[in-house]
C-alpha cells in the first residue's frame, strides 16, 4: 500500500510539474501575442493555444489511463467485453497495447473467445471486434478498421475503455467496455 501511495504521489508530482510548464508556456504566449499582434488576433491565438492545451491534456490522460490499465480495471474491462452480444462469429484483435491486455485477459475468462491470428485473412462472414483503451481521437482506429476489412472483415466493431463517442470512419458501432473513462478529464 506504501509504495502505491509513493507511486500516486510521484504520478502527482509529475503532474503537477507539467500543470507548471503549461502555465508557464501559457503566459509566455500571452505575453508574446499582446507585444506581437493586432488585439483582434489575440482572442484567436489565446482559444488555439487552449486547445492545444487540451488536446495535449487529453492525449497524455489517456496514454497513462492505458499505460496503468491493470487490477480491477482490467478485469472489469475484460468482463465486459465478454458480454458484448454481437451476433455471430467474433475475431478480437487489439489496436493498442491496453486492448492487447483486455483480450488476454478476456480470452482466461471465456474459453469460447477468438483472438485474431495474425498470420491468415479474417474468415468468411466475420465480425472483427477491434479492442483498445481509451481514445483521443479516431485516426489510429479507422486505420485499424480499413486493415480489418480489407485482411477480409465483413463488419468492424469497436470496444474502448472510452474517450470517444462520435462516429468513426468504417467502423459500424463503437461500444464502451470500462468504468476508467471518469478518470480521463
Amino acid at each position: 500500500m506504501d509504495a502505491r501511495l509513493g507511486q500516486v504521489q510521484r504520478s502527482s508530482s509529475l503532474c503537477d510539474r507539467h500543470d507548471l510548464m503549461l502555465r508557464h508556456e501559457h503566459s509566455m504566449l500571452v505575453t508574446k501575442a499582446r507585444v506581437s499582434a493586432p488585439a483582434e488576433s489575440v482572442g484567436r491565438c489565446l482559444h488555439t493555444e487552449f486547445m492545444t492545451h487540451e488536446l495535449l491534456r487529453t492525449v497524455l490522460d489517456a496514454q497513462h489511463v492505458n499505460a496503468t490499465l491493470s487490477g480491477h480495471a482490467l478485469r472489469a474491462a475484460a468482463d465486459n467485453l465478454t458480454h458484448l452480444n454481437l451476433g455471430r462469429r467474433v475475431v478480437l484483435k487489439a489496436f493498442d497495447a491496453a486492448g492487447e491486455r483486455i483480450i488476454g485477459a478476456a480470452l482466461t475468462l471465456r474459453d469460447d473467445l477468438e483472438a485474431y491470428d495474425y498470420t491468415r485473412p479474417f474468415p468468411e462472414r466475420t465480425t472483427c471486434l477491434l479492442v483498445g483503451g481509451v481514445i483521443a481521437g479516431p485516426v489510429a482506429v479507422a486505420a485499424a478498421a480499413e486493415a480489418a476489412v480489407a485482411g477480409g472483415a465483413t463488419r468492424v466493431v469497436v470496444a474502448i475503455l472510452g474517450g470517444w463517442n462520435e462516429p468513426i470512419p468504417g467502423v459500424d458501432r463503437v461500444r464502451e467496455i470500462g468504468a476508467v473513462t471518469a478518470q480521463v478529464a
